[in-house]
């Protein structure tokens, strides 16, 4: 978890149930990161693909505390 953020792969079955075979679902996540809710699929972090919980983390590591992302 980082901050609250807890991420999952999308395997086949929950690519399906979410309509999408990319990205990474949010499970859950802090009153703290706006915008983002369980059942969010995140498919890029400051325009790049993400395909794991692992790439979002190191895509949201290089950002400066506090800033906002697309």
């Amino acid at each position: 978890r980082w901050q609250g953020l807890n991420l999952s792969s999308l395997d086949a079955g929950l690519g399906r149930y979410f309509g999408t075979d990319k990205g990474v679902l949010v499970l859950s996540s802090s009153e703290e990161l706006k915008g983002l809710q369980a059942g969010d699929v995140i498919q890029r972090v400051a325009g790049a693909e993400v395909r794991s919980p692992r790439e979002v983390m190191r895509a949201l590591r290089d950002k400066e505390v506090g800033s906002q992302l697309k």
